[in-house]
């Protein structure tokens, strides 16, 4: 499963936003590059290049995009390194480093504490074990820590059970583990969403729906999550998805998704970026 993390100042508040490195591309015909979702990039780079992944690189058809920021504005840009100039599109300052080059440095916000990157700690409410938390919630925390229906250990999909069943009869060139895997990655950004949810107090009761803030979600994931919902009347009536973003069915108290919030950050394991 592709990794998110978080990208956060051990002293000060500074933080870039969180998500995964980088990600494989390949150039197409008219060679623009077209980003290759996890899992499956090394067979999307073969379908996009007609090569495999090691002679597709050779021959600069494909590479591997970092996600980078410019320490003089802070802006975010993609580039592959060993193609791509040092540039900021911003302001043009060539002071910019990848996120990798960035962890274990000085911070760039305040140049006293130090960049870090993975899990940053959460806050979780000392009420937070007597808040209610749906079924369903609970059955999708336990797949995606173990990576999905049918991975060694896996417990029953339970409510998602009808809707394993009917992406499972799909047809598809996947093997059974990258079935799971389409199947069990849009249930992470789900989880990834409900442990985002910023309280009532916010005002902002909806989420984004992306592997990668500004990142358009693969085509494949976005309809396996659309299925998840449709199949799964538990989630019908918790969550909406619109116009690729995610919100709280307006009826679900806030004590019901403050409880969600809680349960999420709490018992999730796998190591993704979820708070």
């Amino acid at each position: 499963m592709p990794v998110f993390e978080e990208f956060f100042c051990d002293t000060c508040d500074f933080s870039l936003p969180p998500g995964g490195r980088g990600y494989l591309y390949a150039l197409d015909k008219a060679g623009t590059p077209v980003v290759c979702p996890h899992p499956g990039e090394i067979q999307e780079v073969f379908r996009i290049t007609g090569l495999p992944y090691s002679k597709a690189v050779e021959a600069g058809k494909a590479g591997f995009a970092e996600r980078c920021a410019c320490l003089r504005c802070l802006t975010m840009v993609s580039l592959d390194l060993a193609r791509d100039p040092r540039a900021c599109p911003s302001c043009g300052s060539t002071e910019v480093k990848s996120l990798t080059e960035l962890i274990g440095q000085p911070c760039p916000g305040c140049g006293r504490g130090v960049f870090l990157s993975g899990k940053k700690p959460v806050k979780l409410d000392n009420d937070r074990h007597l808040l209610p938390v749906p079924e369903v919630v609970k059955t999708i925390v336990a797949l995606v820590n173990c990576d999905g229906p049918g991975q060694q250990n896996s417990p029953e999909p339970r409510e998602l059970s009808r809707a394993w069943k009917r992406y499972s009869a799909l047809p598809s060139e996947d093997n059974g583990n990258v079935k799971s895997l389409y199947f069990t990655f849009p249930l992470s950004l789900l989880l990834r969403g409900f442990s985002d949810y910023p309280g009532q107090e916010s005002g902002d009761y909806q989420w984004e729906v992306c592997e990668n803030p500004g990142q358009a979600l693969d085509d494949e994931i976005f309809q396996s999550l659309l299925l998840i919902l449709q199949e799964t009347p538990g989630l019908c009536g918790l969550v909406s998805l619109s116009g690729g973003k995610m919100r709280f069915d307006e009826r679900v108290p806030e004590e019901v998704r403050r409880g969600i919030r809680n349960y999420v950050r709490e018992h999730l394991i796998v190591p993704q970026r979820m708070s």
